[in-house]
């Protein structure tokens, strides 16, 4: 939605962000069979149909967290011809409108509520979102930096919650008489894993005000021309958060 919110226009802005406060769910359907983390490869195929004045799309998407959501951000290559990433554009797919079947959901070992889908689109009605060719290399970099913030913000509770129960663990276990958290190389060890796991969350924090910062000028940005300091604020950012959301992952 944030996505939507920031490069969608204000007849989108008022028939889906109201959908998503009420309880929606969206999803963004980025990766393929043959293009998973390189993104340039994308090859679903997005064609404009005069007839009835909106995009088709048709292609497979696969691994798509909450792929049977209301709402689909896509991914799909709009221009003819192109194999890398200025090729790709930006699409919104209403589930109501039909066209997408569900063809798998993977069976995980958890995050078991939201289904991670294998998508089959067969001339599924779309419409674009923001500027053609700015789907991979403006809008998709930008939705991945707030995506990334989650996946940190879940590897912080997952080593906040092992060093808990190693710490639990440790002090009623005994052994020799005493809890084995009172032998060295145990405490080492917890030592070490509470250590980790502080600087994991000084990370995430500190990646989050960077991109909190360069939204919130963003934002500023739609209601005034910001200042030549501001955008150089913006900027700078902008380029640290590009660079501190990858090393959370």
């Amino acid at each position: 939605a944030e996505t939507l919110y920031e490069f969608g226009n204000e007849d989108q802005h008022s028939r889906y962000i109201p959908r998503v406060c009420a309880g929606e769910t969206m999803s963004m359907d980025l990766t393929e069979p043959d293009a998973g983390s390189d993104l340039q490869s994308v090859m679903l195929k997005a064609t404009y149909d005069e007839a009835s004045q909106c995009w088709r799309l048709n292609g497979v998407k696969r691994f798509i967290t909450n792929g049977d959501s209301d709402i689909h951000l896509v991914l799909a290559r709009s221009e003819e011809g192109t194999r890398d990433g200025r090729g790709l554009s930006m699409f919104i797919y209403d589930k109501r409108n039909g066209g997408v079947n569900v063809r798998r959901i993977e069976n995980k070992m958890g995050i078991k509520g939201s289904p991670t889908c294998e998508l089959v689109f067969n001339n599924a009605p779309a419409e674009l979102c923001g500027e053609r060719r700015l789907g991979l290399i403006k809008y998709v970099m930008a939705l991945m930096n707030g995506a990334r913030l989650g996946i940190m913000a879940q590897a912080v509770g997952l080593c906040e919650a092992a060093w808990r129960e190693a710490d639990k663990y440790a002090n009623e276990r005994r052994q020799f008489g005493r809890a084995i958290i009172e032998f060295p190389a145990v405490y080492e060890m917890l030592a070490l894993m509470r250590a980790r796991a502080d600087a994991t969350r000084a990370m995430l924090y500190e990646t989050a005000r960077y991109v909190d910062i360069y939204k919130a000028l963003d934002d500023i940005a739609r209601e005034r021309k910001l200042t030549p300091e501001e955008r150089k604020e913006q900027k700078r950012y902008a380029k640290l958060a590009d660079a501190f959301t990858p090393m959370g992952m």
